[in-house]
């Protein structure tokens, strides 16, 4: 069960540390994202000169019941982007690692994130 517990804050820490890149993205694997949204995010991560950005507003769609529905965040006091699109800079991650929680970690880490660089969203 320790296991269990420490297993997403150190897959993330560990996938953040080993990075090449300058700049970090996330994926979730069950979600589908446009072939162009890599490029999309990058180019205006940095044409705004941003350390983080994301999706405040993301779709759903079961297919199994052939419904779908859009998520916005509701709490306008404070920033909110799914985790699953996040895009930052490995220097904002490096002065701010993801806390050591194993539930809501990405939404701890963009409220974490000084108010001189908090994100932009989409």
């Amino acid at each position: 069960m320790l296991y269990l517990m420490l297993f997403v804050f150190s897959f993330s820490f560990i996938a953040c540390k080993k990075a090449n890149g300058e700049i970090i993205i996330h994926w979730d694997d069950d979600d589908w994202m446009g072939d162009w949204r890599i490029s999309y995010q990058v180019k205006n991560l940095l044409a705004r000169q941003a350390d983080i950005c994301g999706l405040s507003r993301i779709f759903f769609f079961n297919p199994a019941t052939n419904h779908g529905w859009e998520y916005i965040n509701q709490d306008k006091n404070k920033p909110w982007v799914a985790g699953g699109t996040l895009c930052y800079t490995k220097a904002l991650w490096k002065q701010n690692p993801f806390p050591d929680i194993n539930i809501g970690e990405d939404t701890r880490f963009v409220w974490n994130v000084p108010e001189a660089t908090l994100p932009w969203y989409w």
